[in-house]
């Protein structure tokens, strides 16, 4: 995925997905999904794919959302911990490199504020998680 391309569609996704609630997360191949309740049933979705790396809004079969052999993967799980029911707050994208933030905020048990930050990375054309 080329930098400008990635600074176009980030600039372009962010109006419809900030402020949104994370209903669900999974990952479906390499696929990251986000559920963020979007209109004509549309997810996040991050390709974490070495050979075709993307982040894009498009639809998706519900069933993805559960199934694949890594649904119960410990990173997801962990993902799922801290970011569902987590409102998206900030999509950037660093001016230089592809690599993309995604802020997350919610509310702890007592009820005090906690952000989550996802980093996105592709350099050198491959898909990586930081």
């Amino acid at each position: 995925m080329e930098n400008l391309y990635l600074a176009a569609v980030v600039r372009e996704m962010t109006g419809e997905t900030l402020g949104r609630t994370v209903a669900r997360i999974s990952l479906a191949e390499s696929d990251l999904l986000f559920d963020l309740r979007l209109s004509h049933d549309r997810v996040l979705r991050a390709s974490l794919d070495r050979a075709s790396p993307a982040l894009y809004v498009s639809e998706v079969d519900r069933k993805q959302f559960n199934s694949g052999a890594r649904a119960n993967d410990a990173f997801i799980s962990l993902l799922r911990k801290h970011i569902i029911g987590a409102k998206l707050t900030s999509l950037n994208k660093d001016p230089i490199d592809r690599i993309v933030r995604l802020s997350f905020e919610s509310f702890d048990p007592s009820g005090n504020k906690q952000g989550n930050l996802l980093v996105l990375s592709w350099p050198g054309g491959s898909a990586m998680l930081g």
